[in-house]
């Protein structure tokens, strides 16, 4: 299998002799900068601090994987399954997460600063100690509301809670 990806210099070809997408992107994270792996499945690919700048991910299946402490700035995610993915501390600043599936996933301690959120699902996601500065505030009203699970009356108390707890 032959993978195309590009680094700043120049195009790389990665070459390997690979039985899946899934073994060729676990071999290869290190390098995958700017690569086109929309609609691609990686459910349950441990990508665990792979660096996935500028990659394209859109539509991708990426259904409980292991992204801990993976580089995704200005990462294209829309539409990305990432339900139940571990994303413990990913780098996701000026990421494009609209309309992103992440039921269950576990976002504790990445930076969203500058995501675009707009219609991501974030039912039973982890959002502790998650950075969201420069998220458009009817955003964060849907995160709010995702996260808490709340009806409008706690909204205020919610959103007083989520201001001090993830300090935006």
């Amino acid at each position: 299998m032959v993978i195309k990806v590009r680094n700043t210099a120049s195009d790389v070809i990665v070459y390997g002799d690979y039985t899946d997408l899934k073994s060729a992107v676990k071999a290869n994270k290190d390098v995958l900068r700017a690569a086109s792996l929309g609609d691609a499945d990686l459910n349950g690919v441990d990508m665990a601090g792979a660096y996935l700048c500028h990659a394209s991910l859109a539509g991708a299946k990426m259904k409980e994987a292991n992204l801990q402490k993976a580089i995704m700035f200005d990462a294209v995610l829309t539409g990305a399954d990432l339900r139940h993915a571990n994303l413990t501390c990913a780098d996701l600043k000026r990421a494009d997460l609209r309309r992103a599936d992440l039921r269950g996933a576990n976002l504790s301690g990445a930076d969203l600063c500058d995501a675009k959120l707009d219609g991501v699902i974030l039912s039973g996601a982890n959002l502790k100690d998650v950075r969201l500065r420069g998220c458009r505030i009817c955003l964060v009203w849907h995160m709010v509301r995702s996260y808490f699970g709340c009806r409008i009356p706690r909204l205020i108390q919610a959103v007083t809670h989520m201001f001090t707890q993830h300090k935006l």
